[in-house]
Formats: C-alpha cells, structure tokens, sequence
C-alpha cells in the first residue's frame, strides 16, 4: 500500500521541476531520498549510549586482561629457558618501560632479543587482531616474576 504525502519546495526548485519534470519521476525521486535518510537516522545513535559504551569497556578491559594473562603465562613458561644475562636484560627493559611508560616494549625486546620477532608473528597468524603491547606485558611481567622467585637463590 502506498501513501499520498505533501512535500513543500522553494519556488525557484519548483520552477526548474516544471521545466524537466517529464524526464525524472518525482515520485521516485522522492520517496528513494527519503527511504535513505530515514535508514541513516535509524542507525544514529538513540540514547542507549551510556548502555553500549559500558558494555564495549568491559569488552576492552577483557580483552586486554586476557592478552595480558596469555603473555604472563607465557612468561612464565619461557622463563625456565632463559640464561642469567637474558633475566638481566629483562631487569633493564622493566627499568626503562617503567621510566618511560610511552615506549612500545615489543620493540625493546625485538632489539634485545632476535626471536621476538618469530614469536610476534607467529601470534598474529593465529589471531589476526593480536596486541602485542600487552602480550609482552605480561610475558615480562611473568619472566620477571619467576625470576624475582629464584634469582636471590642464584
């Protein structure tokens, strides 16, 4: 079923309308202008915002905790394989991340260690959408902790 709705228009639009009117059908013209805007204000935001930004900070802050407790654990692991001097790298990457809370600690560690890069994509294989920062948080975090529990032993 359709409707029969009033559209007002300038004079000046009108005029020019007369004047082509037999070559575009004003009809159609009007209601496709019309479905399409009342689609884009359907998708505009309706005031259960406060709603949708709670529940995607959850989601952020999960999904930081589990690439942060992934790394850690992997840390952890890992940690039984590394020689004295790469626990006192790590030290050191700790001091500097520390003191300087912008620096990207992939990077440093990409540096210090030549297999960080293969771990890295071997990672962002698996998942496409991999954050590194805060795997390797925790994987220093997690090599850090086994180390702080035996290196007064060492």
């Amino acid at each position: 079923m359709t409707r029969r709705v009033n559209i007002s228009i300038p004079d000046n639009l009108y005029e020019r309308l007369q004047a082509i009117k037999d070559k575009i059908n004003v009809s159609k013209l009007c209601q496709e202008a019309l479905l399409s805007e009342v689609q884009i204000a359907e998708l505009r935001p309706s005031g259960d915002e406060e709603a949708i930004i709670a529940r995607l900070q959850e989601e952020k802050k999960k999904y930081h905790q589990e690439y942060y407790d992934y790394g850690k654990k992997e840390g952890l692991q890992n940690a039984k394989n590394l020689s004295f001097s790469d626990f006192k790298a790590l030290d050191k990457i700790s001091e500097e991340v520390a003191r300087n809370s912008g620096c990207e600690i992939g990077a440093i560690l990409d540096k210090t260690f030549d297999w960080v890069c293969k771990v890295e994509a071997e990672l962002s294989d698996k998942e496409r959408f991999f954050d590194s920062s805060l795997y390797w948080k925790g994987w220093v975090d997690g090599a850090l902790e086994f180390w702080d529990g035996i290196k007064d032993k060492v």
